[in-house]
């Protein structure tokens, strides 16, 4: 079963965001997972929200997820990371049919 990661982001170092990204979506990519979606915020629909872009990430799995996020090679990436964004990651499972 799939496994998706949602990322809310603000972006507060351009040049740091794009060093972090490049860097961290090859790390994603070792483990098996992609880019599936990523845009800049339009409206607010509804609640109060104040991130500025959104990415989804596709996994095969949450096992791979794992493997992505708490590898030594992202870890190392979340102190860059924390200058040039604040983001929040959300982990999901594919739903069942």
């Amino acid at each position: 079963m799939s496994a998706y990661v949602v990322g809310h982001i603000t972006v507060k170092d351009e040049e740091g965001f794009n060093n972090y990204a490049e860097q961290g979506l090859a790390i994603v990519a070792s483990v098996g997972g992609e880019v599936a979606a990523s845009g800049q915020l339009v409206k607010v629909l509804t609640g109060e929200h104040d991130r500025q872009m959104f990415v989804l990430l596709k996994f095969p799995d949450q096992e791979a997820v794992e493997s992505w996020y708490y590898s030594d090679g992202y870890q190392a990436l979340i102190p860059g990371r924390n200058e040039a964004v604040d983001i929040t990651f959300i982990s999901y499972d594919e739903p069942e049919e």
